[in-house]
């Protein structure tokens, strides 16, 4: 981590993929940098640039890019765990529904994340509750994907109790042909990243469980830590901060989901 900054006005840049080498050329400009990287392979290497420049601070939300043996590592990175998240669903589930349950998903796309959300879940009932699962369907993270799966599902195999969703996209996508055919209170359906939209969704009666990130801790976390580099403090940081990940579901009374559902919006094209 670079020295203190001295006391003039601070200059923080959030920074994407287009913009990282341009940062690099004007990195006498910036006290901080904050990077939201994708999951692609280059990601990884931006990282490791950025973070061995001493002129600021480099704070990465987010930790899906592609493994890498690091040279240098970000001043902090923050972002949520999926695969703790599987696992606090997990929980939930057996709690709610027991053992000897068979289930049916709608997958993202191969990968890191839906690895976690999706294998690290499908091992966590299948080992503690002895669950089956008869079908895996991989809908890109899209809605088309989610509703073409669940029909698939509702068609194929109407046995399966559970329709696990590995994002906001494919929960709403996966809503739509359970209400068209009135199934939408036999099948048991899960979503992940708990937006507003998957509130609603609860609130309709649609949508029964979803894993939920708390964002407020991710921001307040990344301010603390600019904070922390103002003050001298910059040594007491942790590595890596994880924003805690909870469950909403059905039944909850209305008046719990309201805070949430202020804070809490997304596009379901962009919802991951």
């Amino acid at each position: 981590m670079r020295q203190p900054s001295s006391p003039r006005a601070r200059s923080n840049i959030p920074c994407s993929r287009p913009y990282a080498n341009q940062v690099l050329q004007d990195a006498d400009l910036y006290d901080d940098v904050i990077f939201g990287p994708s999951g692609s392979a280059i990601q990884a290497d931006n990282i490791d640039k950025m973070a061995a420049n001493e002129d600021f601070s480099t704070y990465v939300l987010a930790f899906h890019t592609p493994l890498k043996d690091l040279e240098n590592q970000p001043d902090a990175w923050f972002d949520f765990s999926s695969a703790a998240g599987a696992l606090t669903m997990c929980d939930h589930m057996l709690g709610r529904l027991g053992n000897d349950i068979t289930m049916a998903m709608n997958r993202g796309i191969p990968g890191i994340t839906d690895s976690q959300r999706s294998s690290d879940f499908k091992a966590c009932v299948e080992e503690k509750g002895n669950w089956t699962t008869v079908y895996e369907h991989y809908g890109a993270h899209q809605r088309k994907g989610g509703f073409e799966g669940t029909l698939l599902i509702l068609q194929a195999y109407p046995e399966a109790a559970i329709i696990d969703d590995a994002n906001t996209a494919m929960a709403m996508g996966s809503t739509d042909p359970q209400v068209a055919v009135g199934k939408e209170k036999e099948v048991f359906s899960t979503g992940w990243g708990g937006t507003g939209l998957e509130l609603d969704l609860i609130r309709r009666e649609e949508l029964d469980a979803t894993p939920m990130r708390m964002g407020d801790d991710v921001g307040a976390a990344t301010a603390e830590a600019i904070k922390a580099d103002l003050e001298g403090r910059a040594d007491e940081l942790p590595l890596v901060f994880l924003g805690r990940i909870t469950v909403a579901h059905d039944e909850m009374r209305a008046e719990e989901m309201t805070p949430w559902n202020r804070k809490r919006s997304a596009s379901p094209a962009r919802a991951r």
